[in-house]
């Protein structure tokens, strides 16, 4: 739902940035988190405690709470559902592009003519192909990803290239490292809680910087993109390769959860470019971002077998996925190309 909306309400030159910074903020509340739990415990008692409430309870309590507000801004904040033909229309008011006209960012001109326009050639749409929604005239519509190649199919491809890139991706990161991380440390290394729990609390600390530094710095999204994959693979292989050393453990933990971090925002933006922010609905988004759930799950019920296998070369084919992930993302790389003429 959040990616749609930005999609919809950011300006496209701002779309990675507000997800990079919204990501921020959910990173801030994990590292947050597990810094108030002691603090709880210590005023009201830890779970085993007879005391009621204890510091467990205070603190599901204070969560509960938190949600509930969150909900309230939601609900009191989010403009409220308009009908698909007015939305349309409305947005094409507001980001129509008049040919010949200076683009200033983030505002485009309404075409001096009053009409509807197409967003790709500029043409009056009719009123039946504006009831669509697409913002498309039928022909920009039937060869929108080129010759006789439909939105449509555009989408469908484009959809499932793009869920099949993240999956994979997630798969990969979770059976060579993120899950495999905690078993291995203690079986090899025998590390206990206390150093398992310093990593995690580092990494998250880290992980709030790097974001807010990313969203500052404005990477164009495909580099970062890329870069990120290209971390996914590093940090699978330095996690793998033989042989297994405590510190090449860390560094590798490090950087796939940086590399989780710096992938996701500017992928969607991608995702809403190539789509076009106005046909970006929430089906599509919801498909793009359930597909690296998907693929962490199938990453940790494979984590086991590959758990068995650390310290040898075999723990090293957890790097499969992510490697046929990049090779994948180079091939479709000219289908992702920039398409800021169609808003």
């Amino acid at each position: 739902v959040r990616a749609a909306f930005f999609a919809k309400h950011v300006p496209p030159a701002e779309l990675s940035r507000a997800g990079q910074l919204a990501s921020s903020a959910g990173l801030a509340g994990g590292f947050a988190g597990p810094l108030l739990s002691p603090v709880l415990a210590g005023l009201f008692g830890s779970a085993g405690d007879d005391r009621w409430p204890n510091g467990f309870v205070v603190g599901g309590l204070m969560a509960a709470a938190a949600h509930g507000a969150c909900a309230a801004a939601l609900w009191r904040t989010l403009p409220p559902p308009i009908s698909r033909e007015i939305s349309v229309y409305s947005r094409c008011e507001d980001s129509t592009p008049v040919p010949g006209e200076v683009r200033r960012e983030g505002k485009l001109s309404r075409k001096s003519t009053g009409d509807v326009c197409c967003e790709r050639c500029y043409g009056s749409l009719t009123t039946q192909q504006r009831q669509y929604g697409t913002l498309l005239c039928d022909s920009c519509y039937d060869n929108y990803g080129g010759q006789q190649y439909s939105f449509k199919s555009y989408r469908l491809h484009t959809v499932v290239g793009f869920c099949a890139l993240a999956m994979l991706l997630e798969s990969s990161v979770n059976a060579g490292v993120i899950a495999a991380f905690q078993p291995v440390v203690v079986r090899h290394f025998d590390w206990d809680s206390t150093e398992i729990a310093t990593v995690n609390m580092a990494g998250a600390g880290l992980a709030v910087f790097i974001s807010v530094c990313l969203a500052q710095m404005r990477l164009p999204e495909r580099l970062q993109a890329a870069g990120a994959a290209l971390i996914y693979l590093a940090a699978v292989l330095m996690f793998t390769l033989p042989p297994l050393e405590p510190w090449k453990a860390v560094v590798g933990l490090m950087l796939g959860l940086k590399a989780q971090i710096l992938f996701m925002a500017p992928f969607t933006a991608m995702f809403s470019h190539a789509i076009g922010r106005t046909r970006v609905t929430n089906k599509l988004t919801t498909a793009l971002c359930l597909a690296p759930l998907v693929g962490a799950a199938m990453g940790t019920a494979a984590a086991p077998w590959f758990v068995e296998q650390a310290g040898q070369w075999g723990f090293a084919w957890a790097a499969a996925p992510a490697a046929l992930a990049i090779c994948g993302g180079v091939a479709g790389w000219s289908r992702v190309a920039p398409r800021d003429h169609m808003g």
